[in-house]
């Protein structure tokens, strides 16, 4: 179900690689059907299922730009384990 834009919405080719990496990262760490990635409305959203409950973490692109890949997996692991759910309201983790 990835979907990697929206009609009408550009997509920075430095922000998809970083998602893409991203992404595989998290596979390794969850297993590749337990994480899926969705980017709407300059908005970047990491689903992760683990122990049976989806955690969504989202990322505006340009901290995903700022951000380096290993930082961004170790905010998507704390929130996971930690149960957060850090999908709403403005977009913008650390």
């Amino acid at each position: 179900m990835t979907k990697l834009s929206s009609p009408g919405t550009f997509v920075d080719s430095d922000s998809v690689s970083k998602a893409c990496e991203l992404l595989e990262r998290l596979g390794e760490v969850f297993a590749p059907e337990n994480v899926d990635y969705v980017f709407a409305d300059g908005v970047n959203r990491f689903l992760v299922r683990y122990h049976d409950v989806w955690h969504a973490v989202a990322f505006s692109d340009t901290t995903l730009l700022v951000r380096r890949v290993i930082e961004l997996q170790e905010d998507v692991e704390q929130a996971v384990y930690g149960g957060a759910c850090l999908s709403s309201g403005p977009v913008g983790f650390k």
